[in-house]
Order: structure tokens, then sequence, then C-alpha cells
């Protein structure tokens, strides 16, 4: 079950481990994803940086490796 309707996911210091999943891309609306002081690996995910309501992203404190995909460094004059 996706909510496709949501507007804020705030789901940190919640022991949650694994990969943040592809199908966040799929809440349309979410403004802000928070998910710090987890357990969460992997990357941060290439189509996060593709939705284009999503301003706050939290993930510190988790085990991601890598680089914040360019999409996501957007400024709001760079639309």
């Amino acid at each position: 079950l996706i909510m496709t309707s949501l507007t804020s996911l705030e789901i940190g210091q919640n022991f949650f481990h694994g990969t943040i999943p592809t199908e966040i891309a799929k809440i349309k609306r979410l403004q802000r994803f928070t998910a710090s002081a987890n357990n969460i690996s992997g990357t941060v995910p290439e189509h996060m940086g593709h939705m284009k309501k999503l301003k706050h992203v939290n993930v510190t404190s988790n085990r991601l490796t890598g680089t914040v995909p360019a999409a996501m460094c957007r400024t709001k004059e760079g639309k």
C-alpha cells in the first residue's frame, strides 16, 4: 500500500535497517523525508532526485555510502 497523498514521512530513530525502497518515488506529494538515526545502508537512490515536491531530506546517522544524487542538489533557480 503506497500512500500517494502523504506529504511528510518521518521515521527517524526507529532501528530500521536495509535500503531506502524505490517505492518511495511513488509518493508524488512527498515534501519531507526524515529517516535519521536508523541502520539504513546502501546509497541515496537516484530516483529521489526526481521527486519534484521533495524539499527536505534527512538521512544522517545511518550506514549510507556513495554520493548524493546530482538531481537532489538542484537550486530554486535551477529547478
